[in-house]
Formats: structure tokens, C-alpha cells, sequence
């Protein structure tokens, strides 16, 4: 449901699931269960009904983009490059602070990337600022103005014993702002373990380096993108997708929200009650008090529709 929820998100118009029904005798991910015969179609099992939910909740309506209910700082504005050093291959431009493209702020940095050869290349900009990042920070992201490469946006982080693992933010979009963000809870793979150790981050972390990787390998090319305020996000992570119900948010919306462990956010309203709707579609009525509703959430999605607070979140 979740990566159907990302996939109506980001424009799809349709969702298909996996396998409408399994084999007798076989489980194959379908929404009816086999029974005794292919023809028998009347044991749904419960994805069959999240499936059916989702679908009432939020097809045909207007994605209106991801909230966020984490707490989060900025651990860099880019309104000044001066921590960030020479790019590693040495023939590669330096990072540049430039207010061509802003996101936020009085500036952003342009970073230029060459890759000449029919093989697996990259660049690197190492970080040399002091600053350390919360401990408990679960989730990282920047925001980038891409240039419709396709190529990857990786980035390094050292912890306290001095192990460096590699998270991929995303590919590189088409023009205009994206936010790419990562996990970076649990194991990292064998691959992106640049200073082995454990294969997870302990203890307080820092930025290493910011790294434009080429998608797939062997691409060749030139380009230049944008990237702004790197941000951490701290504690549970929570993932939210907001649909229009009407022509407009004023008419009201649709937060589809989930979170990787049990947690309790504070939704922001203009409603005076806000109807928050299970996977299994059993509804909720729940009371704001003073334009907040406090909402426990977990693995599994739920749907709240209420009235936005105007230019917030929730």
C-alpha cells in the first residue's frame, strides 16, 4: 500500500496490483486466496480490502505533494560553499555559490559534473565544516534543481568510529526544485561501506562528501545542477502524502500517513474534527483541540481528511 501510495503521489494515474489471486495451494501475493479451485474467487484476504480503501481515498484526486511531521534542522544552507572543498576527480569544477537557482536563502551551490569515459565514474565534493548531526537523526535530504540526467545523487557519512557509508538520495530529475531524501537507519550494503565497519552508523555523525555518481554506468556527458538546505529529520520516521478531496486544498484534503515504528504526530487544522480511515476502512471521527489532533500512527497507512491550517502542513 505504501509504494502504491508513493506511485499515486507522484502522478500515477493507475496502480496495478501484483496478482489478483493465488494458486490453489500456493500463495503468489494475489488478493484472493487460492481455495480449492482457480475458479473460486470469494476468500479475499486483507490486501484485497486495503487495496479497495486506498483507491476510495485517494484515486482521481490531485496529489498535492509529502508533509512533514518529523522534526528536522538544516545542516547546511549552501548560502556560502567555503566548508565544502575540492572536488575528487581533480579535472572537476569546484562547487560554485551562485543565486541562479534558489531554493531558500540568499544562495544555493552549482555543482558541474564531466564524465568522459565509458566506464563507471563519479565525482566527489569532500565536507569540511565541524558541525555534527544529531544523534538521533533517522532521515536525510537535500534539495535539488536537476537537470534531467538521471544520474545519481549519493551522500557520505562518518560516524563516531570513524566508519563512512554511502546513502543514495535519488536520480537526478528533470528542472525545477525536488527534495531527494534517504533512511539512514539499519545496515548499509556491502557496496556502499566506503570505511568498513559494522555497516551502520553509531554514535554522532558528520558529513563527509556529496557525490554525483553516472546513471547507469558508462554514461557519458557534461551537466550542471542545483542543490539547497540539506536537512536532517530526528526520531520515528514518518512518511505522509497529501491529496486534494476537492478542486483545492480550501475544500479539503487527504494525508495518507505511515510511519517505520509506532509513533504519535500533531496534525495542524482548520476542522473542528478530522476523519482518519483505516486499511481495513473502519472511520474514526477525532476532536481538534485548538487547530491540533494528536494521531497515533505505525507500519500500517491511515488516511485523515480535514481542512488544512492554512500554509501548514497538517
Amino acid at each position: 500500500m505504501r509504494a502504491a501510495a508513493l506511485l499515486r503521489s507522484a502522478g500515477a494515474e493507475r496502480v496495478l496490483w501484483y496478482n489478483l489471486k493465488d494458486h490453489p495451494g500456493q500463495a503468489c501475493y494475489g488478493l484472493v486466496r487460492g481455495g480449492e479451485s482457480d475458479a473460486l474467487y470469494d476468500s479475499l484476504k486483507p490486501s484485497a480490502a486495503a487495496f479497495r480503501v486506498l483507491s476510495s481515498q485517494i484515486a482521481n484526486r490531485e496529489p498535492l505533494g509529502s508533509q512533514d511531521f518529523m522534526p528536522h534542522v538544516i545542516a547546511a544552507t549552501f548560502d556560502d560553499v567555503g566548508d565544502w572543498g575540492p572536488p575528487f576527480q581533480a579535472t572537476a569544477e569546484p562547487m560554485q555559490s551562485t543565486t541562479a537557482q534558489v531554493y531558500r536563502g540568499t544562495g544555493a551551490a552549482r555543482i558541474a559534473y564531466r564524465f568522459g569515459q565509458p566506464d563507471n565514474e563519479y565525482v566527489a565534493f569532500p565536507y569540511h565544516g565541524a558541525r555534527f548531526l544529531p544523534t538521533d537523526t533517522s532521515r536525510i535530504g537535500l534539495w535539488v534543481y536537476g537537470d534531467g540526467s538521471g544520474h545519481i545523487l549519493h551522500l557520505r557519512l562518518r560516524d563516531a568510529a570513524g566508519e563512512v557509508l554511502q546513502y543514495r538520495l535519488g536520480f537526478i530529475g528533470a528542472t525545477g526544485w525536488h527534495f531527494l531524501s534517504t533512511s539512514i537507519t539499519g545496515a548499509v550494503e556491502e557496496g556502499n561501506r566506503i570505511v568498513p565497519g559494522n555497516g551502520q552508523l553509531d554514535g554522532t555523525l558528520q558529513i563527509r562528501e556529496l557525490v554525483i555518481d553516472d546513471h547507469p554506468d558508462g554514461a557519458t556527458g557534461t551537466g550542471a545542477i542545483y542543490v539547497d538546505e540539506l536537512t536532517v529529520f530526528q526520531g520515528p520516521e514518518v512518511y505522509a502524502e497529501r491529496f486534494a478531496v476537492g478542486s483545492s486544498a480550501t475544500e479539503g484534503v487527504v494525508d495518507l500517513i505511515w510511519a517505520l515504528a509506532p509513533t504519535t504526530i500533531t496534525l495542524s487544522t482548520a476542522a473542528a474534527n478530522v476523519t482518519m480511515t483505516s486499511r481495513d476502512g473502519s472511520a474514526t471521527s477525532l476532536e481538534a483541540d485548538d487547530g491540533q489532533v494528536m494521531i497515533a500512527v505505525g507500519p500500517a497507512p491511515v488516511y485523515v481528511r480535514h481542512v488544512p491550517t492554512p500554509g501548514g502542513h497538517g
